[in-house]
């Protein structure tokens, strides 16, 4: 009897086995009892699309943006490989991110118009942090796919769900939140390579207060932000953890494989 996977993609989900930011996440912490972590585990590149792309082909690509790449590859990548192989294929939030899709037997895009903030073009700004929410833009996806999941009752599948948080803007429950320490090691280490320095985080930064300057390797982020953010981001992850577990609860079946893993983190003033 051939497995079925659940395949869960969380969105600048830190490392779990770090101390300087504790998440309470259960869901993930049970996976993590049941299973095997993988703690030297690192992404190829700290942007969404482009370490989305090289994981769901299984390839290093230095060029992906470049349109003959995404072509070359737009049926060899992981779904392609599991529906081709009598899968029932199923996708759900931000899975892919970019040119390059999947092969699926059915699907539900992540869709920013769905974002429970006030102003709903906080998802395209990349606004640090929403009035707390009942809901979050995961509700309609993690709902869909639990429910394509109990409907399912022949044969094998591969299911994949993306859950946009903690990816910015921070939706969560109130409940979640409380406050978090400043970070240990706020300075960029001086032999990192540039490579492994986003500035996507630094650009919220400089919207949200922190004088008007984008952090770079050479500052640290205000100590009233790095506060704020650091805990707003943990009670996004908490909030996250929930919707994985009404996914996690539709899937579980005999012969079932869970792989959770995020596209790359995010520094929130420490490194």
């Amino acid at each position: 009897m051939r497995p079925s996977i659940l395949l869960v993609l969380f969105d600048d989900l830190r490392t779990m086995n770090s101390s300087a930011l504790p998440l309470q996440m259960p869901r993930l912490d049970a996976i993590a009892r049941e299973g095997t972590t993988y703690t030297l585990a690192v992404a190829n590149y700290p942007v969404c699309a482009p370490s989305r792309t090289m994981l769901l082909t299984g390839r290093l690509l230095p060029h992906w943006y470049e349109a003959r790449t995404v072509e070359a590859l737009s049926g060899k990548t992981l779904p392609h490989y599991f529906r081709e192989s009598g899968y029932s294929t199923y996708s759900a939030g931000k899975v892919f991110d970019g040119l390059l899709g999947g092969s699926w037997t059915a699907a539900l895009p992540f869709d920013e118009r769905r974002t429970k903030c006030r102003d709903a073009r906080s998802e395209r700004r990349n606004e640090p942090v929403c009035a707390p929410v009942v809901g979050t833009v995961d509700e309609h996806s993690s709902k869909w796919l639990s429910q394509r999941l109990r409907s399912h009752k022949t044969g094998p599948f591969l299911a994949a769900l993306g859950l946009r948080r903690p990816h910015t803007p921070w939706e969560y429950a109130q409940r979640h939140y409380e406050e978090k320490p400043l970070p240990p090691s706020p300075n960029f280490p001086h032999d990192a390579p540039r490579v492994s320095w986003s500035d996507n985080f630094g650009r919220v930064a400089k919207r949200r207060g922190n004088k008007g300057k984008c952090p770079t390797p050479h500052t640290v982020l205000a100590p009233r932000l790095a506060r704020r953010f650091r805990a707003a981001y943990a009670a996004a992850c908490t909030t996250a953890d929930a919707y994985l577990g009404r996914v996690l609860d539709a899937a579980e079946r005999p012969n079932l494989i869970v792989a959770v893993t995020a596209d790359h983190g995010m520094h929130l003033g420490d490194h």
